[in-house]
């Protein structure tokens, strides 16, 4: 636990500048690894597309379910598993080099697919290889019995593999050996298909099929093969293909588990042009995203923190821990903090409410008593109107105290680790040399500037990212208007499509900003496609930027323009402004316009 002299010394590394998880070592994913709900449901016989936004945390559980790694989970649901041995999972990152050398290359496709196949297959025999000595390890406690086992089942591998016709193999680490330079030792540009072992080009997944039953008679299992493929996000039409195949094939006893990010699964179509894979039946789309308020995601950044401060050997558990946090850590707290207990009185609040509402709005509720004005009014409205005060009072270099708090910090990150890492690095710096825990104007300070910061890098999104940042700062610079300016009113981070948006236009910003955690869309939309009845929703990060109201009730009717040549305006914050000029074929023309509110819909699932 932390005191008030608690202080971060000068000299500390920070523990969160690292927020890749490809780059973790074993150890490190295991002592940081907090198992959420979907991570259980995922030891299951289904193929799946599991889909979730850039830094979600796909890759940390995919490697989790790893036998080797699962062993090590004080967990009896893992106990379970590792047990009775039903599912055993082989981790296989998709190596960008390697795809992209294919993908750029002239060969065919027939090619390309044969050489994805052998790909795939080795680094999924050297997966096979290290989850199998650890089951051996486990399964022996007598070392000659071990040393025995390995020796048979290392010549029986090599022998249904054919890495060494000449030289028999009885160890793994040789085996790996082998397939580690049978893999660098083939350049598929220039070598000829048929060189490569059988089971390694047969199909996808046919390295293990091929000695399934030698491990399965050795061990005395039967489980389900689970190939947890990670960073599909990267692989071609083609090779998707090539996956889809092996979701309508005969499993084997093979259930493939493929992470990719939301609409880079882009064919349901298979090797054969007249059969496609179907949701629900050939597969299943599993969304892995957390909400900022989930149980889960609470859990996830508590354990991040209460890791990372270890390497610091400083004992702090909790995000609460190292940030000042006010009473219920809600909205009025903070807002009480800054106007001062007079102003944060409940009937002060309620008149300056129902002063602030349209002339209309007040005719209306007339008469009304306080009960019956509560939830319609009050408790709808009032979190708008602290956002309205609080921001009165942001002016010059006065720095509020607005942003903050425990609840706050996991709101901005939007339920992602690796943006709640990155607001973690830019806090730690902050606290540096500081006591703690640390003041609620250190963190507004740290949380406007990362916002800022993330609104920025839109414009670095692959393709898109010119188009993407004019349109969201637009839409979210409108909401601000309508929040901060006239008569108190709904306002939100929610918006649908003009019925008569050409979404050919727009589609590819609108799936980019979803997949790298700019917006947000409904799940229906999510599996299906976009449609003009999608319900979007900006991310936190941007209502950090532009003090927009952090709630998704009454959506907005958009109507983007079609594409040309004709540059738009965007009014934008000084501070969030790009002093990039923009190209010509980045042009959109026509105006943005809004259309009214439909209404006030709940939309909070």
């Amino acid at each position: 636990m932390i005191n008030k002299r608690s202080r971060i010394a000068s000299n500390s590394g920070n523990p969160f500048s690292d927020n890749q998880a490809r780059n973790y070592s074993d150890k490190r994913v295991v002592s940081e690894f907090c198992p959420i709900s979907p991570f259980w449901s995922l030891f299951n016989d289904q193929h799946e597309v599991v889909i979730g936004a850039r830094g979600c945390g796909k890759t940390v559980l995919f490697k989790m379910m790893r036998y080797s790694m699962l062993k090590n989970i004080s967990d009896p649901r893992a106990k379970k598993i590792i047990d009775e041995k039903n599912y055993i999972a082989f981790y296989i990152p998709l190596h960008l080099e390697y795809i992209k050398k294919l993908s750029n290359s002239d060969l065919s496709d027939k090619d390309k697919i044969t050489w994805f196949r052998f790909s795939f297959n080795c680094i999924l025999a050297q997966s096979v290889i290290l989850e199998i000595s650890e089951l051996i390890k486990d399964a022996f406690a007598d070392e000659i019995v071990r040393i025995k086992t390995e020796y048979e089942l290392s010549q029986a591998i090599n022998e249904i593999w054919t890495l060494d016709v000449v030289n028999p193999i009885h160890q793994f680490w040789k085996i790996r050996d082998r397939v580690s330079k049978l893999y660098y030792g083939l350049d598929p540009l220039q070598a000829d298909p048929t060189t490569v072992p059988p089971a390694f080009s047969h199909s996808l997944g046919s390295s293990l099929s091929a000695i399934s039953n030698c491990i399965c008679g050795f061990l005395n299992i039967a489980p389900t093969w689970i190939l947890c493929v990670d960073e599909a996000e990267f692989i071609d039409e083609c090779y998707q293909r090539c996956i889809n195949s092996a979701f309508r094939s005969d499993t084997d006893h093979i259930a493939i588990k493929m992470a990719t990010l939301p609409y880079y699964h882009t064919t349901k179509k298979t090797l054969d042009e007249n059969i496609e894979v179907m949701n629900g039946q050939d597969f299943k789309y599993t969304i892995v995203d957390m909400d900022y308020d989930s149980q889960d995601f609470i859990r996830v950044a508590d354990s991040i923190v209460r890791n990372r401060f270890a390497y610091q050997d400083l004992q702090i558990d909790t995000l609460k821990q190292f940030v000042c946090t006010l009473g219920d850590d809600n909205y009025l707290d903070y807002y009480s903090a800054e106007v001062g207990p007079e102003k944060a009185a409940p009937e002060y609040i309620q008149q300056q409410i129902m002063s602030q509402l349209s002339e209309g709005s007040q005719r209306h509720n007339i008469g009304k008593t306080e009960a019956e004005l509560k939830k319609p009014v009050f408790d709808k409205l009032a979190p708008i109107f602290y956002l309205r005060e609080v921001y009165k009072k942001k002016k010059g270099r006065y720095i509020p105290g607005w942003y903050a708090g425990a609840a706050m910090i996991r709101r901005v990150s939007q339920g992602n680790p690796r943006i709640f890492i990155r607001i973690m690095n830019d806090l730690y710096d902050e606290a540096v040399g500081h006591s703690l825990p640390l003041s609620l104007k250190q963190q507004h300070k740290i949380l406007e500037s990362f916002s800022k910061m993330f609104c920025r890098e839109t414009e670095t999104l692959s393709k898109v990212g010119l188009d993407a940042k004019k349109n969201l700062d637009y839409i979210a610079q409108f909401v601000h208007e309508k929040t901060h300016k006239g008569e108190l009113t709904q306002t939100g981070l929610s918006f649908k499509l003009s019925k008569d948006t050409n979404l050919t236009d727009h589609l590819l910003w609108l799936q980019e900003a979803i997949a790298f955690s700019r917006l947000s869309v409904d799940k229906n939309s999510l599996f299906s496609g976009i449609t003009s009845d999608s319900l979007f929703q900006l991310s936190n990060l941007y209502a950090a930027c532009y003090w927009l109201p952090m709630r998704s009730k009454t959506p907005i009717r958009i109507k983007l323009p079609n594409s040309g040549l004709s540059s738009y305006t965007v009014i934008t914050p000084p501070s969030v402004r790009s002093k990039k000029t923009l190209r010509k074929d980045h042009y959109i023309s026509g105006q943005l316009s809004l259309l009214s509110a439909e209404g006030d819909i709940d939309y909070d699932s």
